[in-house]
């Protein structure tokens, strides 16, 4: 019986390699505290660990409440390659710096996540 995990991770690997210019390159920061002093109240930050994956652009749209707008886009990306994500940590893509938010969606193949940033 073959192993249909291990197929379907290579297909989705094989899938990110081949489609190009359709792709662009995600440069994912996480910079997790370490600790917190509590005697000066400061976070005691490790060193950023950094991660780039290539990505699919899923949808851009614009929302603004009273008294800010923000652009939010929806981001596809491999599950397998993919560095741990949590909320607030920050990606790079195309030269701008956005926040992910939740919800991050797995199914242990692809991800989906939403990142934003001010407009």
């Amino acid at each position: 019986m073959a192993d249909y995990d291990k197929l379907v991770k290579r297909a989705v690997s094989s899938a990110f390699e081949r489609i190009g210019t359709l792709a662009t390159l995600a440069v994912f920061t996480n910079s997790a505290a370490a600790s917190f002093n509590f005697s000066t109240a400061e976070v005691v930050s490790s060193t950023p660990s950094y991660a780039s994956v290539r990505c699919v652009m899923e949808s851009v749209k614009k929302e603004k409440s009273s008294d800010t707008s923000t652009v939010v886009k929806r981001l596809l990306l491999p599950a397998e390659g993919t560095p741990d994500l949590k909320e607030y940590d920050t990606v790079t893509v195309s030269g701008e710096t956005w926040s992910v938010v939740k919800p991050i969606e797995s199914d242990g193949y692809l991800l989906k996540i939403q990142i934003v940033r001010g407009a």
